[in-house]
This record gives structure tokens, sequence and C-alpha cells, in this order.
């Protein structure tokens, strides 16, 4: 099962990071790929595993396992993120970005209650995979 579940979160990581990523995180526009990027897919990622383990099945099975609380755990966390996203705080695409605010950019985005958060995460999946 172990498996499984890690391919249905993997995937539907995948496809809803192509689907949100660009709007969330701003790939695709010169000098915003990197770390926005990774930490949005890490957190996508990983809340979908744990909340698809976690969450009560339901929808069609595959596999023996119903991926459509994996769907359900990632819809939610991409609509946070999307919610929680500032409105009307807009950067030009053609603006260059300095070298000092892409690192003062990774260190914002790799701060304490990003590894928290992968933190609770595993743990969540942790106390799962081992039966509680």
């Amino acid at each position: 099962m172990l498996l499984v579940d890690l391919l249905f979160a993997l995937v539907i990581a995948v496809v809803l990071f192509i689907l949100f990523g660009s709007t969330l995180t701003g790939v695709g526009r010169p000098g915003r790929t990197g770390p926005k990027a990774l930490m949005f897919f890490l957190i996508l990622f990983f809340v979908i595993w744990a909340g698809g383990l976690w969450l009560i099945p339901f929808g069609p099975t595959l596999f023996g396992v119903g991926w459509g609380r994996f769907l359900a755990a990632g819809l939610v966390v991409v609509l946070i993120l999307a919610a929680s996203r500032p409105l009307g705080h807009h950067t030009p695409s053609d603006e260059p970005v300095s070298r000092e605010r892409a690192l003062r950019t990774e260190a914002v985005v790799f701060g304490w209650a990003f590894w928290l958060l992968l933190a609770f995460m595993l743990l969540g999946l942790a106390l799962r995979y081992l039966g509680w």
C-alpha cells in the first residue's frame, strides 16, 4: 500500500502543480523559478500524501485505494495557498531580480514554518503507517 499511496500522491501533486504552480509561484516568468516552486511542490506532495492517508476513503478505487481522498486533500491545499496569496501584488515579468533579492527569498521560503510543516506531515505519515 505504501507504494500505491506514494504513487497517487505524486501523480496528483504533479498534476496540481502543473495546473496551479505557475499562478501561485510565478514559475515560467524570468527569474521566478527555484525555491518557491520547490516549496510549493513539497508542501503539496506531503499534504496530499498525509491527507490521503488520514481522510476516510471515498470515490472510485484504483489498485484497491480510493483516490478521491488524495485529490480532495490536494485541492484543499491549493485553494488555501491561492487564498493566502496577496491580491494586487504583481511584479512585471521583465523586471530583473537581483541576486540579493533571490537569496533573501530563499531564506524566507525555507524558513522555520516550512520545515515545521514538513515535520508534521512526516509525523502524520509515520503514525498512520505504524497503525495509529
